[in-house]
């Protein structure tokens, strides 16, 4: 089905290159989630009780060693991790120069960027060090906005693009829960899963990047279109009841995009806490004449896991893949909740 029958592009994306508990590439990863393969398995971290989690971890061996430019930084365990899983996918873009040729918008989590020793502002140059490759001298940016940090990360993408200096602008989104802090705090609040624990996540791990233009740059392209943006007061974190007008007013937006067409495929951002799906029950009933009859909803974390900040870029990947493989037909919805306000939306199509 051609593009221009299904959705208004806004953007087209290819070049993927990710690392996450299910394997080193979209292909792998999409085939696992497909067969319903888990990368989860029992983990050394204990909640209170004594009992241990389960989790959907990289395995060591997949990730390279800190760079020892970086032992002296001062780096929180976290950041540290979110530079290693993130080396290998940001070295497959810079293969045949050692360079990246256009700026790069990193969405990263928001506690491992907001933090004393300014991470924020320090991690184009981390990331740089780590993986050996220069990155663009200009306009590199660090969103840490959380599982849909994405969606503003393509926004200001298509904002660059329009202005005419770039060709292409490279996006990636990277985050871990394996730093004992944030577990335990996590934990703290019951969100971990685990025996006593259900209404909670397993947690997670991944590395995304990927090329975004205006006009496809080759084969393998996927179309956006512009992506949908908006904050919910009622977040996870608040004590106001979940209401879902945040998620509802994202859908809307990213809906707009529709060319006399529905969505086939939903792809959300689900992680097996109730808070989600009764966000997502609301904005699926108020938007439900945009989807045709008996349309297919993935959620990937059932097999890797809450990556965090990663979710939102995870979740394209898996669309992106699907549509290549014409596994998916038509229009995919992709969407993604942070834990505070920011929520995100977008469509894919080829």
């Amino acid at each position: 089905m051609r593009t221009t029958m299904t959705i208004v592009k806004s953007l087209y994306l290819d070049n993927i290159r990710l690392l996450c508990p299910l394997g080193d590439s979209a292909a792998t990863t999409y085939s696992a989630v497909r067969a319903s393969i888990s990368g989860f398995a029992d983990d050394l971290f204990l909640v209170p009780g004594y009992e241990r989690i389960k989790a959907a971890r990289i395995p060591e061996a997949a990730l390279p060693p800190l760079s020892d430019a970086l032992l002296l930084e001062g780096l929180t365990s976290r950041q540290r991790r979110i530079l290693r899983l993130s080396t290998p996918s940001v070295q497959a873009l810079a293969v045949d120069s050692g360079a990246l040729d256009a700026p790069l918008i990193w969405v990263v989590a928001p506690e491992a960027a907001q933090t004393r020793n300014n991470f924020a502002q320090q991690a184009p140059r981390y990331l740089a060090e780590q993986a050996g490759v220069s990155l663009h001298p200009t306009q590199n940016k660090i969103l840490p906005y959380g599982r849909a940090g994405v969606f503003q990360a393509l926004a200001e993408a298509d904002q660059m693009l329009k202005q005419g200096q770039y060709n292409h602008v490279y996006i990636g989104a990277s985050d871990t829960f394996f730093d004992n802090r944030s577990l335990a705090v996590l934990a703290a609040d019951n969100r971990v899963a685990s025996r006593s624990a259900t209404n909670a996540f397993i947690p997670g791990e991944a590395a995304v990047f990927f090329r975004v233009s205006r006009q496809p740059l080759s084969k393998s392209a996927i179309a956006l279109g512009a992506p949908g943006r908006a904050l919910e007061q009622a977040h996870i974190n608040s004590d106001q009841p979940c209401l879902g007008a945040g998620l509802d007013q994202a859908w809307k937006q990213a809906l707009d995009c529709l060319n006399g067409s529905q969505v086939s495929t939903l792809i959300s951002s689900l992680n097996g806490e109730l808070y989600w799906a009764r966000e997502l029950g609301v904005a699926a009933m108020r938007n439900s004449a945009q989807f045709s009859e008996g349309y297919a909803h993935l959620h990937p974390a059932d097999c890797y896991g809450d990556c965090g900040a990663a979710t939102g870029a995870l979740g394209i990947a898996m669309a992106c893949q699907g549509l290549l493989e014409n596994q998916i037909q038509g229009a995919v919805l992709i969407y993604s909740s942070s834990d505070h306000t920011p929520r995100g939306a977008v469509l894919a199509a080829r």
